[in-house]
């Protein structure tokens, strides 16, 4: 499934790459907000905007992200950059448990099917690698080939790479790659002489723990509970650490674990699960409100090796459209991201690696269920431009320098409620 050469033309985290799945991991975990309609006239007064649990509900989303991000040296040709896509679906089940008498709410989300493809184009040639979490179980679908459980899809990795036993320890914070909100990621995409996580050579079945997909196959079939009170806080989070657990019993045996695998448990886990889901509730405001009216989100989440990504949201209440059971208010929102605290300032690794975020916009529209007190559909898009310094590995006549790469990422993300 893979051509060499530089006409062939990118969420969406080796040794280095294995970071860019845990960019993808958050940015298919967190991706809100989606499309617009026309105001009727009985909402003059305004409308409750609020969650709604009622035990038994059961929504099934699928939720679709792309990201396309180029990347070069500060001092190269715009076509010597590297491109990358990732697209991964989710197709995800919500089910409401049951509600306790103070209102707190028992949800579940059920990562019932998980695909993921995307292709690393560079000067040294191309990979693609497609994976589905369905063929994994050995549910092949009309006309594809026989697959039995636990084999994968295949992807074909670069002739050209070496055995990843032998890769330098300094490849690991070569080339960033992005991270959730679109921040860049250590890593080093498509670079000959690099592992996928477990250490051991690449092979024609590999894509199942290929560095952008394997923190998505750790949750294929697995379950993450919540428990959320009525005013949208997440008071717990349980099954994300399992899933990364999981993970790790399925590298075991397979070469030395890179370390760079660990920062999938420290980007995917119960603690950074619960704080994106909250932030995420705060798109509905659980209060009356009027058409035009605005609210504000300031969401701060914490990325390894980059530091605080913080990120401000205006929302507005764009229309409402409908009657009675059937109103749904559409809320758009704008924003902009900025980095501060952690190891920004300073730089990650011990002031080896540093990031800038240069400039960044975000926009999207919301369609709610306003009697449900659920989303039908959300659509976001984000673009933003980056510079990274670290040390050049490559050319240790010079690795008292800092290599200056610029970035440029543009993520897509879109969710639909199916039933």
């Amino acid at each position: 499934m893979s051509e060499r050469g530089d006409d062939v033309g990118k969420p969406g985290l080796v040794a280095e790459r294995s970071v860019r799945g845990v960019c993808g991991a958050l940015a298919a975990l967190v991706g809100v907000l989606a499309m617009a309609g026309v105001a009727s006239a009985q909402t003059a007064s305004g409308v409750l905007l609020e969650w709604r649990w009622n035990a038994g509900d059961e929504r099934r989303y699928v939720v679709d992200s792309t990201v396309d991000q180029m990347f070069r040296d500060a001092e190269a040709e715009e076509s010597d950059a590297r491109r990358i896509r990732v697209t991964q679906t989710l197709d995800i089940v919500e089910r409401v448990v049951g509600v306790e008498a103070g209102g707190v709410a028992t949800v579940t989300h059920t990562y019932e099917r998980v695909r993921v493809s995307g292709e690393d184009r560079g000067p040294d040639g191309t990979e693609t690698f497609d994976y589905d979490s369905a063929l994994r179980r050995g549910s092949p679908g009309p006309g594809a080939p026989a697959t039995g459980p636990g084999t994968p899809t295949t992807s074909t990795p670069r002739s050209t790479r070496p055995d990843p036993r032998s890769v330098r320890p300094g490849n690991i914070i070569r080339e960033p790659v992005p991270a959730p909100g679109g921040a860049p990621q250590t890593g080093q995409p498509g670079q000959p002489g690099s592992a996928r996580p477990g250490g051991s050579r690449p092979g024609a079945q590999d894509d199942e723990l290929h560095p952008w997909v394997l923190p998505f196959a750790a949750l294929a079939g697995r379950t993450i509970t919540y428990r959320i009170t009525q005013d949208g806080r997440v008071l717990e989070c349980t099954g994300a650490d399992e899933g990364m657990e999981a993970m790790f019993r399925s590298l075991e045996g397979d070469g030395p674990l890179n370390p760079l695998t660990m920062l999938f448990a420290a980007a995917v886990n119960n603690d950074t699960l619960a704080a994106q889901h909250q932030s995420a509730l705060q798109l509905i405001p659980g209060r009356v409100v009027r058409p035009g009216e605005r609210w504000e989100m300031n969401l701060t989440q914490t990325l390894p090796l980059v530091g605080d990504l913080h990120t401000d949201i205006t929302c507005r209440l764009a229309s409402v459209r409908g009657y009675d059971e059937r109103r749904t208010a559409t809320i758009e929102n704008r924003g902009e991201m900025r980095l501060g605290g952690g190891d920004a300032g300073a730089g990650a690794l011990g002031g080896l690696f540093q990031v800038l975020l240069t400039s960044s916009r975000m926009d999207g529209t919301t369609e709610f269920d306003v009697q449900g007190g659920f989303i039908r559909s959300q659509s976001q898009r984000l673009v933003s431009e980056w510079e990274t310094y670290s040390p050049d590995f490559e050319n240790l006549d010079r690795m008292g320098e800092a290599r200056k790469q610029v970035h440029r990422i543009e993520q897509d993300m879109r969710m639909r409620l199916e039933r």
